[in-house]
């Protein structure tokens, strides 16, 4: 039963549905069993390798067939290659995987006769890891020319395997040779789960990381790389199950880490997307099979739109190369007249289903080297005794001859070694070059050929298929330094007409405030330093007047100078400069100038509040106290050195001293370039110190500014009452202090919270905006009703005048003299009160001293009047 399934196996497998290029199907009469098949006349005896190829899966290896088929063609036609004896293959499918591969190999290749002396394939990496592992222990030795894997470089697992295409660890330095040469930083690989694959990207991640180390050594963009994979049962859904999503919106550089189906759909999805050519590219392996971008039913994209996606991308091959094609080789064939046969094949024998695939000349020079080992391995046979006694003994052979090469079975490891050990010296000339193993069996190159999608020069397209793109060979990169060189004739404009696309990397950009923003607070700044002189220039003017005279000019000056520096500061809050010294001074300045300048212009308004309150609220009347504006005065310069003491302290310690510092801005952080569609990473200076030290001096700074605000806030609230034209500062300057107020708090949330500092212009709108609202009220509460009462009244006539509803009119007693009556009832209400408390004291003089007449003591209580409204004119006229 198990003979004939292992007799069927074969058929069903050949019977199957192979899938390619055109989605036509291919029939057990399409592949010879054996090849050539035996010729019953011929006196020679047959000798059999196993061939494995995949029709399906990953990667079609059918191609590759022709390859093997003329090699034996020549092999069977040299007498003196193999005397006595000719070569045969027996065919089996892989499918390009691993478990029927095990399951080929199991009952094919050597759960069947004839025997296999050896065993080329299996097709592809992926059917090959498993049946190199197990290859060996039935003493046969394997050559692939289908499998690239760097998996498969491992002489303890893999003992008999010989591999004709360098791994794809060799594909490393053409892709970083690529990006490197084109300035490509930015790189998006998405990979399919196998080794073949995982090996290669993990590698390729360790040459950009090696060099990123010498890179920040240097002061050069880094590599950045971002790794998406799929598993191959899913294929690129699997990144859509998991969120993820296939493409990066502005990565433009790829690596397609997977197998040609799995390439395909993710053409036509870049296509669905508009990720075009010259802007995006794709780069891929070059030994995928020619027009594989050609639509299957996999995907639904035209082969249009497949190649307005693929067109300028370079495809990478770690192919020696052919030097020159014309070159005879020791086969008797040069690659030219190789190259037509295998097409002529293809044509013929597949029905043109395939395109010609370069792995088959490597299997051409695969069979080549078998040849010469199983013709090494046939002299020492003849000649060493000892060695074929041996063999006989392994081989159980009972009969008095010597050992023949036909007796071979899996149990006569001595002939598996030689030939093992004559293969690991092979060195000839083939179509493919010079062949030659390394010491785990691998095909040694030493550099990497580049080749590039392009439209003929004809705009000439396939009839079979409609694909207009070929791939046409440009460049190499040498193996050890990635040294990219252009073939003669090519160079950047022949490669990339429209330019070298850009890799994706955002371009760091510093902005500053827009202009517009600039250009209005500079427009409006402009208009409050003007008002600011017009005010200082109306103080000077009008100084020796009552009214203005009664607002204390000298505070006044404060007042104005206050204001005019936090103009001032808003001309470099809303401005940003680009360079870095420049920004850092603009930093420092523009604290020190509106700290100081607020102070200048809240410090006086203060004061005017403070004093207006002592005057009307003191409990303790009859002691004279005159707040001099001098006094104030010294008040203002106690705030400005409070500031400059603060200010000169941070600015001294480097760890709290402000410098600008480089963020993204996150109100416009990227930005997309017109033409190229580069994204553009939107970079300002800020103002920070390399540690969080600013937040705790400019919270100092401000806190205290906040303080003094709460003091503004009750003073005006106590002085609200206060009718006194003269004085009547006190109601409009409330307003100014609770506008101010809301300003400082904005400020010091921004400061402790790091609110708004990674916002550039909202920043520079609070500050600016602020400033400008502070100096704007200050100056226009305390000057305007001071010019139109100036205006209405330029002699002061009506300085003491009560305002309000309870106002007196013309030729009523003055409100001085109303004011100094009611001190007096409070003075002698507070008499009183002590004289009730203490009966012994006597009497105020005043009242002790007994009247002469009424005309006499109305005089004396005038004149007692007459003297206080002198007293309280002289400390109002102090204000």
């Amino acid at each position: 039963m198990a003979n004939l399934f292992a007799k069927c196996v074969p058929v069903v497998l050949l019977l199957s549905v192979w899938l390619q290029s055109s989605g036509a199907q291919l029939t057990v009469d399409d592949v010879t069993r054996v090849f050539p098949p035996v010729n019953e006349s011929d006196s020679r005896t047959p000798l059999y390798v196993a061939l494995m190829l995949a029709f399906s899966g990953g990667f079609v290896s059918a191609p590759i067939a022709p390859g093997v088929q003329i090699a034996l063609n020549l092999i069977n036609a040299d007498q003196s290659l193999l005397p006595g004896y000719t070569l045969h293959y027996t065919f089996s499918d892989s499918q390009c995987n691993g478990a029927v591969a095990l399951d080929s190999f199991f009952n094919q290749v050597v759960g069947e006769e004839p025997i296999k002396i050896a065993l080329i394939g299996a097709g592809c990496s992926v059917a090959t890891e498993p049946t190199a592992a197990v290859s060996h222990f039935y003493n046969i030795t394997q050559l692939a020319c289908g499998s690239s894997s760097a998996g498969l470089e491992d002489r303890e697992r893999f003992r008999k395997y010989f591999q004709l295409i360098p791994n794809d660890l060799e594909l490393v330095p053409g892709f970083f040779g690529l990006m490197q040469f084109f300035g490509w930083n930015r790189v998006v690989i998405i990979q399919q789960e196998e080794d073949l694959f995982s090996l290669t990207v993990e590698s390729l991640q360790e040459r950009f990381n090696a060099a990123n180390r010498q890179r920040e050594i240097d002061g050069i963009p880094l590599f950045t790389t971002e790794v998406k994979t799929f598993n191959s049962i899913e294929g690129i859904a699997d990144l859509e199950g998991e969120g993820v999503d296939l493409f990066d919106e502005f990565a433009t550089i790829h690596i397609l880490a997977m197998y040609s189906d799995n390439a395909r759909q993710v053409i036509c999805e870049a296509f669905k997307r508009g990720m075009l050519s010259p802007r995006y590219v794709f780069m891929t392996y070059a030994w995928y099979l020619n027009y594989w971008w050609v639509p299957h039913s996999d995907v639904n994209c035209t082969v249009e739109e497949m190649e307005q996606v693929l067109e300028r991308s370079p495809t990478i091959l770690s192919d020696p190369g052919i030097l020159n094609s014309s070159e005879v080789v020791e086969a008797g064939i040069n690659h030219t007249r190789f190259v037509d046969e295998s097409i002529n094949i293809l044509e013929d024998e597949f029905e043109s289903q395939f395109d010609y695939l370069y792995n088959a000349e490597h299997c051409f020079d695969g069979v080549w080297a078998l040849a010469y080992a199983l013709n090494r391995t046939i002299q020492d046979l003849e000649e060493d005794p000892e060695f074929s006694n041996r063999a006989k003994c392994e081989a159980e052979i009972t009969e008095d001859r010597p050992f023949r090469i036909d007796d071979f079975n899996y149990n006569v490891s001595s002939v598996g070694n030689r030939i093992f050990f004559h293969l690991e010296n092979t060195d000839f000339r083939g179509v493919t070059g010079n062949v030659s193993f390394n010491n785990m069996g691998i095909r040694d190159v030493d550099r990497v050929r580049i080749q590039q999608f392009r439209r003929n020069d004809d705009n000439s397209c396939n009839p079979d298929n409609g694909a207009c793109l070929n791939r046409v060979e440009i460049a190499s990169v040498s193996v050890g330094e990635a040294a990219f060189s252009y073939l003669p004739g090519e160079d950047n404009e022949t490669t990339w007409p429209e330019g070298i696309p850009p890799d994706g990397t955002p371009f760091e950009d510093i902005v500053t405030v827009p202009v517009p923003f600039t250009v209005v607070m500079y427009i409006l700044t402009s208009v409050g330093v003007v008002f600011t002189i017009f005010c200082l220039v109306f103080v000077i003017y009008f100084r020796k007047t009552k009214l203005i005279r009664l607002t204390s000019p000298t505070l006044n000056y404060f007042i104005c100078c206050g204001a005019l520096m936090l103009y001032i500061s808003v001309y470099f809050y809303a401005i940003h400069s680009t360079e870095s010294d420049i920004a850092t001074i603009l930093c420092n300045l523009r604290v020190w100038i509106a700290a100081i300048g607020y102070s200048l212009a809240f410090g006086p308004v203060l004061g005017k509040m403070w004093r207006v309150y002592f005057i009307f609220s003191n409990p303790k009347p009859h002691q004279k106290w005159h707040i001099k504006d001098w006094h104030l005065s010294i008040w203002v310069a106690f705030l400005v050195l409070i500031d400059v003491i603060i200010l000169a302290v941070a600015t001294a310690i480097p760890s709290a001293r402000l410098k600008a510092i480089l963020i993204p801005h996150e109100e416009d952080m990227f930005g997309v370039e017109k033409d190229s569609g580069i994204r553009i990473i939107n970079l300002f200076y800020s103002c920070q110190s390399d540690s969080d030290d600013d937040q705790i001096w400019l919270g100092v700074l401000f806190g205290y500014k906040a303080i003094l605000q709460i003091i503004g806030i009750l003073l005006a609230f106590a002085t609200r009452k206060v009718k006194v034209k003269g004085l009547n500062d006190a109601k409009y300057i409330a307003g100014a202090i609770y506008v101010t107020s809301i300003v400082i708090v904005v400020i010091i949330i921004i400061i402790i919270f790091n609110a708004l500092r990674d916002y550039l212009v909202s920043l520079a709108a609070v500050y600016s905006v602020g400033f400008v609202l502070d100096a704007t009220l200050i100056l226009g509460l305390i000057f305007i009703p001071k010019m139109i009462a100036l205006y209405k009244d330029p002699e002061g006539e009506n300085i003491f005048s009560r305002s309000g509803p309870h106002s007196t009119s013309h030729g009523d007693l003055p409100d001085a003299k109303t004011f100094q009556l009611e001190q007096k009832v409070k003075e002698l209400q507070s008499e009183l009160d002590i004289y009730k408390e203490n009966s012994m004291k006597v009497p105020p003089a005043e009242f002790t001293q007994p009247p002469q007449d009424n005309n006499e003591t109305s005089y004396s209580m005038n004149g007692s009047q007459d003297t206080r409204l002198k007293n309280q004119k002289q400390v109002v006229i102090s204000l």
